[in-house]
């Protein structure tokens, strides 16, 4: 979202052993290559000045994982602008089946402000047995 409202932008994409600082200039990194493998979804916010006075605030990250699971991430939000980086590695990354899907919300008080989807997001509907 843009505008009056604030922006609310993200990436996700895989890592590995040269995602790394220490591949970028040259060092080996002293651990297994295997452990280093994953995922991550970067978030940026930039909320207009206005949202000073409702701060604190709540980044909710809502994550479906290629096992099937979902599971909600809070991470606070104490500025009007900033980064939050959330990732999965090594046996997590594995036995999750890494990451199919996020949305992401900016929220007060269980209220959301802001939202934006992964482009494969979709609400689960469930249906009770009779």
């Amino acid at each position: 979202m843009s505008g009056c409202c604030g922006r609310l932008t993200f990436y996700s994409e895989y890592i590995n052993e040269n995602s790394f600082a220490a591949a970028k200039v040259g060092l080996k990194n002293s651990q297994d290559p295997k452990t280093l493998e994953g995922q991550q979804i970067v978030i940026n916010w930039s909320l207009p000045k206005k949202y000073v006075r409702l701060l604190p605030l709540c980044l909710v990250l809502t994550v479906r994982y290629g096992s099937g699971i979902v599971e909600t991430i809070r991470y606070p939000i104490d500025n009007c602008s900033g980064f939050w980086i959330f990732r999965i590695q090594s046996l997590i990354f594995e036995e999750k089946k890494g990451i199919s899907s996020y949305k992401i919300s900016i929220e007060k008080n269980g209220l959301e402000l802001l939202s934006e989807y992964h482009h494969l997001w979709a609400e689960v509907i469930s249906i009770p047995e009779f």
